[in-house]
């Protein structure tokens, strides 16, 4: 019975490899987080790595162009001389888009508590003139702050897809290393 139980053990880690890509386990340094592409969706873990974005989604069936409907998430290892808060680094965070694209409007929205003690600051960011509409969740972790970015090319595109950005950010479970 245990070689049983030891090959049904090997089959599924085997399946877990190759659908690894899926979702599962994104990492750096200090920190880990798993998460769950949204319903439809794929992760793609190469084409913006060079930019240290492990976490890409898009939607299955199609290939990742920048200009079109994506979910990312960008991790930012904490530093020595800050931000040391969320709400610090939000504030930082827009402080440097807003002198990149200054006609961008950002709004608060409602904070995302899915459960389990997790809350994320939520913001909207129109860019009109470039015809970007974005969806933000930021949250503060241990050793990093990830910004959870949905891109959309309209307001009613970010509208009809806001779910898949909530159904990632019910997967998010953090992980820290120390």
């Amino acid at each position: 019975m245990s070689k049983r139980c030891s090959v049904a053990f090997i089959l599924a880690f085997v399946a877990f490899l190759a659908f690894a890509d899926e979702g599962g386990l994104i990492e750096g340094e200090k920190w880990a987080f798993l998460v769950s592409p949204p319903a439809g969706w794929v992760r793609d873990s190469a084409s913006l790595r060079s930019q240290g974005i492990q976490g890409l989604f898009y939607k299955a069936g199609s290939r990742f162009d920048p200009s079109e409907l994506h979910i990312y998430i960008s991790p930012s290892p904490k530093k020595e001389g800050g931000p040391f808060t969320l709400a610090e680094f939000v504030e930082a965070d827009e402080e440097s888009f807003m002198v990149s694209y200054p006609g961008i409007l950002v709004k608060d929205l409602k904070p995302y508590a899915p459960g389990m003690g997790y809350v994320f600051t939520v913001r909207e960011l129109d860019d009109a003139n470039d015809g970007y509409y974005q969806e933000l969740a930021y949250y503060a972790g241990d050793a990093a702050f990830f910004v959870f970015v949905l891109s959309c090319r309209s307001p009613e595109e970010r509208e009809g897809e806001r779910h898949a950005l909530f159904e990632l950010l019910d997967s998010f479970t953090y992980i820290s290393k120390e």
